[in-house]
């Protein structure tokens, strides 16, 4: 599994692994139930604080290595932050987090975009 996908259709896709298959469907079902936050999409720093730059090695090793580990953590490919502002962009569709309270990532099943699973999401379903 490469994308975000409905419960129904992970659930069926497991029925094949019937025995191991339990396990996976409660991974999968408590990753769709965490609540949407910023760095699930962008690297962020410690203070929840979007990188908005790629630091350099100027900006010195440490910062660049916290950007690589920010970066590892994201969950979904390909969104970027929008400048000056609490939101994540991908092609046309914006996730504005300033209004996301109680929204979880099954939430996102229900725009027509595909959410493409990064390594570290893969996993956390593994």
């Amino acid at each position: 599994m490469k994308n975000l996908i409905s419960m129904v259709d992970f659930i069926l896709e497991q029925h094949e692994q019937c025995i191991s298959s339990t396990n996976a469907i409660y991974k999968y079902a408590n990753f769709l139930k965490k609540a949407l936050e910023l760095w699930m999409f962008v690297p962020c720093d410690e203070n929840g604080d979007v990188f908005e730059v790629v630091p350099y090695y100027s900006d010195g090793i440490e910062k660049v290595n916290e950007y690589k580990k920010a970066k590892e953590r994201c969950l979904f490919e390909g969104f970027k932050s929008v400048p000056f502002s609490n939101s994540v962009r991908k092609g046309n569709y914006i996730i504005d987090f300033n209004y996301t309270e109680n929204i979880n990532i099954e939430s996102l099943l229900h725009h027509d975009i595909v959410f493409e699973l990064t390594q570290a999401a893969l996993k956390k379903l593994e």
